[in-house]
């Protein structure tokens, strides 16, 4: 009989556990220690629907987290029902994605804001979805900079599923109403992408639906990750931030994260405290191509009150290769962010030959946000062998490093005349061994980007744009 009243309690326990606990909503008055700690994102500019969430206060403090919550009165939150991909039936191919760049101007189906840059652990949001099904319940934040072709475009997804208004179930707790439920969810922000846009004042935040692979047809090749599929349910009332308690930024020595034998791989793990804690601890894993692991962890780390505190980390991997590499912050032996990138290990750099090598590659030298360093670039290229390319970099660099230009120029018939002429009254310009008359040339976009005839059973039929074009090239050929 006894265990029987046991396991009936363990069943009212585990019940009465599943229940999202029920949350008050408290008016802020701005205490220092929560304005230092948290960012609360104003959405007046963005909402676009009358919610059933009804609070006198738009400044307010739900399960101890701050909102600042919208203060006009004819909507109160953002409804992402159009929120989307718009391209998704063009499927365009271009060479720069429009999707990739801040609107210009208010576009319905994204919502977009700005943030400082800084060390964030967490998002929370005051949400809740639509009962019906038919809308998808799925929330992706999206975060890093949507530069388009002019700037840098590198984003990072982080994903929560937000209940239904119906539910009793989800998030840190919830908010009762007459019409639904309004939950807190916390976003754990647990990519530690924040170095890399260290040199911005500002960071891109875009709100959007679930993500799905994108693959444009007929070619499998071009393909992105764009928000498809259901439209969203979800109704945003409120979104903060949470600061890091510790910026962790992970560098070496090495350009590229390449090690040479006898090197042993290091990366250093610079730490500085932002507020009050006791300790934190340090794991890095290497996975090799074979999913091997090799783990380091580095315990009870003090950190100053005043300035940063390096940490260096040894991998003694077992054998030569690439590997991708975790590096997790842990405060408190809770994880609190994970930066993620990888190295490799060669063999030592003994070759006799390097001078005669016959091989290169192409180099941007800073064109398309490359790295527009020599003495990042160099290395490399004396790392892999090669002796071709660095051509966007003066003679010096490239000699720095034994490194020849490579590349040839391209000219046309008019072109090639002028250039003749210029060698007969200029003695310093070079006489180029080759030269090319095409170079990224193509009968047509569709062309280029066919799927070869070979793969189809089909033959493509040239346009009569495309056999004008034809004969012009080959005319120039010939």
């Amino acid at each position: 009989m006894k265990n029987i009243f046991t396991l009936i309690a363990g069943i009212l326990l585990i019940g009465s556990l599943s229940f999202a606990q029920v949350l008050k909503v408290q008016p802020w008055k701005k205490d220092i220690s929560l304005v230092s700690k948290y960012l609360t994102v104003s959405l007046d500019e963005l909402i676009n629907h009358k919610g059933f969430l009804g609070v006198s206060d738009n400044r307010i403090i739900v399960g101890n987290i701050p909102f600042q919550l919208s203060g006009r009165n004819d909507a109160n939150c953002i409804f992402m029902k159009e929120v989307g991909w718009k391209d998704w039936q063009k499927d365009p191919s271009s060479y720069y994605s429009s999707y990739d760049s801040v609107p210009t101007e208010p576009d319905p189906t994204r919502i977009m804001f700005h943030i400082p840059v800084d060390y964030y652990s967490a998002a929370y949001i005051l949400a809740s979805c639509e009962n019906d099904k038919n809308f998808s319940n799925i929330l992706t934040l999206r975060i890093g900079k949507f530069g388009g072709g002019h700037s840098m475009t590198k984003y990072t997804d982080f994903v929560v599923h937000v209940p239904r208004a119906e539910s009793s179930r989800g998030g840190i707790g919830l908010i009762k109403t007459d019409k639904g439920n309004v939950f807190l969810m916390k976003i754990p922000l647990d990519n530690a992408i924040w170095q890399d846009f260290k040199n911005s004042y500002m960071i891109d935040v875009d709100i959007t639906k679930e993500i799905r692979l994108a693959i444009r047809r007929p070619d499998p090749c071009r393909y992105q990750t764009r928000p498809l599929g259901l439209p969203s349910g979800i109704h945003i009332y409120g979104i903060t931030f949470e600061r890091a308690p510790v910026k962790m930024e992970v560098y070496t020595e090495q350009p590229g994260h390449v090690f040479n034998e006898p090197q042993v791989p290091q990366f250093n793990v610079v730490l500085t405290k932002l507020a009050s804690i006791r300790q934190c601890d340090i794991e890095a894993k290497a996975t090799d191509y074979y999913g091997n692991v090799t783990s380091v962890t580095i315990s009870d780390i003090k950190i100053p009150n005043f300035g940063p505190k390096t940490v260096p980390m040894k991998l003694q991997v077992p054998k030569r290769g690439y590997y991708d590499l975790a590096i997790t912050l842990k405060v408190n032996k809770q994880p609190i962010f994970t930066r993620y990138t990888s190295f490799a290990l060669l063999p030592p750099d003994d070759r006799k030959y390097r001078h005669e090598s016959p091989f290169g590659t192409w180099d941007f030298c800073g064109g398309h946000f490359t790295c527009d360093d020599p003495d990042v670039v160099g290395p490399l290229y004396v790392k892999a062998g090669l002796r071709y390319g660095m051509f966007g970099f003066s003679e010096e660099a490239r000699k720095k490093y034994g490194i020849i230009k490579g590349n040839d120029m391209k000219l046309d018939a008019k072109g090639i005349e002028a250039l003749a002429e210029r060698i007969k009254t200029d003695t310093s310009i070079k006489i180029p061994e080759r030269l090319m008359i095409f170079h990224e040339n193509a009968i047509s976009g569709e062309h280029i980007m066919r799927v070869p005839d070979v793969f189809t059973g089909r033959k493509y039929i040239l346009s009569e744009a495309e056999e004008k074009k034809f004969k012009e090239m080959w005319d120039i050929a010939e």
